[in-house]
């Protein structure tokens, strides 16, 4: 294992795809409760809360999905013996981090349950600072590469330095 092959872009997308993975056990969204009703001392609200594992049903399989293709190019370039992988890598990742990044944000917005009584808790938030740090490690990774989106392709194709100039003087008649 070389970690000196690793680039900036791939170990930032890693490090926020394990912190998603992480993120996704905290409780992302919580409604109040009402207690029993046995006596004043029991009266009040308690809090129940919800993982994404628990509070999606498909996202949290998108955002698997997501952390294990962020996870690979930084696992990839660790354990091969070539220096880097291909430029396709970095564009799965930053793609994918960016949907991730939205949907995760939609949630936020709409989050699942009526608004009124569901509120979102601070896992939701770093979920979606995690899928945020994904799609900015995959960018950094496709800089690293320098084919980011919007470079003109002519800054990429290698150019033959120019002929040598012709001598000053005209050659001699015959």
């Amino acid at each position: 294992m070389d970690t000196s092959k690793l680039r900036l872009g791939e170990a930032i997308a890693a490090a926020s795809a394990v912190a998603l993975f992480v993120v996704m056990f905290f409780g992302w969204y919580g409604i109040e409760v009402p207690k029993g009703v046995q006596g004043e001392a029991s009266r009040g609200l308690t809090e129940v809360t919800a993982s994404a594992w628990e509070a999606f049903d498909f996202l949290d399989a998108v955002l698997l999905l997501v952390l294990v293709v962020a996870l690979a190019p930084a696992v990839l370039s660790v354990v091969r013996r070539t220096p880097a992988l291909p430029v396709a890598a970095s564009v799965f990742t930053a793609a994918l981090g960016i949907i991730a990044t939205l949907l995760v944000a939609l949630r936020i917005l709409d989050q699942p349950g009526p608004n009124e009584l569901v509120g979102v808790e601070l896992g939701a938030f770093l979920g979606l600072l995690a899928a945020a740090g994904i799609a900015a490690g995959g960018w950094l990774s496709l800089r690293d590469e320098g084919a980011a989106v919007g470079d003109p392709v002519e800054a990429h194709v290698p150019t033959r330095p120019a002929p040598p100039a012709e001598a000053a003087h005209p050659p001699p008649a015959p």
